[in-house]
């Protein structure tokens, strides 16, 4: 069922011991070691870190885009030049998420069902309880 966006925007910036915990194992995890950071619900805390930036990222390119758009002519040098260096980062930003996510998605074998889940919003059960043991549980709870 789809999250309704007051409900994404909760879930995004709510953030639990278990999420900070999961950000500080998870470097290590995804470039080939073996700790496998702690279960966690239907997001992980670098899922969460992910949506954070996205959100953020998207305010500051859909407001940096309108000021360059519209109102170049009437802002200064000056401010036109950090309104321009705010926007670029914000892309840059995104651009080095994509370039995670597809390596991630794509090569890292922890998830091969990831990318899928991105286009479909589906998992399969045995990757639902390996990756979020705490969501499988509850979901399995609420079958008939």
């Amino acid at each position: 069922y789809p999250i309704d966006v007051i409900d994404f925007i909760k879930e995004t910036f709510h953030w639990k011991k278990v999420d900070r915990l999961w950000l500080r194992k998870a470097p290590v995890f995804y470039f080939g070691g073996k700790d496998i950071p702690p279960p966690e619900d239907r997001l992980n805390g670098d899922q969460k870190l992910w949506q954070v930036i996205v959100v953020l990222t998207c305010l500051t390119l859909v407001v940096t885009g309108i000021i360059l758009s519209l109102f170049r002519m009437s802002i200064s040098v000056q401010n036109y030049e950090v309104i321009l260096l705010a926007h670029g980062t914000a892309f840059f930003i995104v651009l080095l998420g994509f370039m995670i996510h597809f390596y991630l998605t794509s090569f890292y074998p922890y998830f091969n069902e990831s990318l899928n889940s991105m286009i479909d919003g589906k998992v399969s059960p045995t990757y639902a309880q390996k990756h979020y043991p705490e969501w499988y549980e509850k979901a399995a709870k609420n079958q008939p």
